[in-house]
């Protein structure tokens, strides 16, 4: 299983690099049972970071990540 957690962390760092620029600076995956939890951390952009020092741009960066995940949904889930 260790091969295969490593696998999903490698692919979700790589999905992260391509779509927002860079990748996390940790991503864990754990498994339990049927259950897959990935775990990441500095996911944010430079541009995002100042952003969210405001009310008024934390707003903006989730709705721009909301809108970025619908995007990319079909990309990342199965048919």
């Amino acid at each position: 299983m260790p091969n295969s957690l490593e696998a999903i962390e490698a692919a979700v760092r790589r999905f992260h690099r391509e779509q927002q620029g860079h990748a996390p600076t940790d991503c864990v995956a754990t498994i339990n049972g049927d259950l897959l939890v990935v775990v990441t951390r500095d996911v944010f952009t430079p541009t995002e970071h100042l952003l969210l020092a405001q009310p008024e741009g934390r707003k903006l960066v989730s709705t721009a990540r909301r809108e970025l995940r619908s995007l990319t949904r079909d990309m990342i889930e199965p048919e």
